[in-house]
């Protein structure tokens, strides 16, 4: 069993694993000693407990995210589309767990990923850090100019990197983008971190980095584009297979 991209990403993280672990320690600590009035100690066993759940669990949904279900092989985007495409775009922050294989999948078709990172835009810091270790080589974009020609694209995938892009008229513009370079009869598949009760569960209060599925609906709404289909691929991982009109 391997657990190569949950370590990545845990290593990334790791000022928040950090403060887990010292939250846990100390926690346990203090609820140790008899001196300590017993709310006290019960509050702070508690703490301990918190932030020894969350270390756990978010280490257990990247394990199960990226190591044991199938997003990263990308072979589930066949059924995103109704035949192979010709002309593929990815965009994406060009970490490593956020770059598919669409060539491996659709070996026929011409690919291309666009990088979307812009430390003026994308603001996480793990992100920062994950393009140190494993930086995946594309085109820069930027959400309001993606350098490809109208209409001209089968499939565009956004992967992993709408939620990154913090500012509301960004994202917006990030949308509107993909409807323009998208084909009439093209597909556009979004891929992101659902704000649910799995990531309550796993991320605690980093749920609030991800957004409500109202919001991918009123940004495709805004860009003229409709929901064809949505699935899961684990509960931290939700698809939204876009059209025209």
């Amino acid at each position: 069993m391997s657990f190569t991209h949950a370590l990545r990403l845990a290593r990334f993280n790791w000022p928040l694993y950090a403060v887990c672990v010292v939250a846990a320690v100390g926690g346990t600590g203090t609820a140790a000693i008899p001196a300590l009035p017993p709310l006290f100690r019960i509050l702070a066993a508690l703490g301990a407990l918190v932030a020894a759940w969350y270390a756990i669990a978010s280490f257990a949904a990247f394990h199960w995210m990226f190591d044991r279900s199938p997003f990263l092989s990308a072979a589930w985007l066949l059924k995103c589309v109704g035949h192979a495409p010709q002309r593929c775009v990815q965009v994406s922050v060009c970490a490593e767990q956020t770059v598919l294989p669409i060539q491996s999948v659709f070996p026929d078709s011409k690919s291309e990923t666009f990088d979307l990172f812009d430390e003026s835009i994308t603001t996480e810091p793990a992100i920062a850090r994950a393009r140190q270790h494993g930086l995946i080589t594309a085109a820069k974009a930027a959400p309001d100019a993606i350098p490809v020609d109208n209409d001209s694209i089968d499939l565009v995938v956004v992967t992993l990197a709408a939620h990154e892009v913090r500012h509301p008229q960004r994202r917006e513009a990030l949308f509107r983008e993909v409807a323009r370079i998208v084909a009439p009869d093209g597909r556009v598949v979004v891929v992101e971190h659902p704000r649910n009760l799995s990531a309550v569960l796993a991320f605690g209060p980093g749920l609030f980095h991800f957004y409500p599925h109202r919001e991918w609906v009123r940004l495709a709404r805004a860009a003229k584009l409709s929901i064809a289909a949505e699935f899961d691929i684990t509960p931290f991982v939700h698809v939204f297979v876009l059209k025209n009109g």
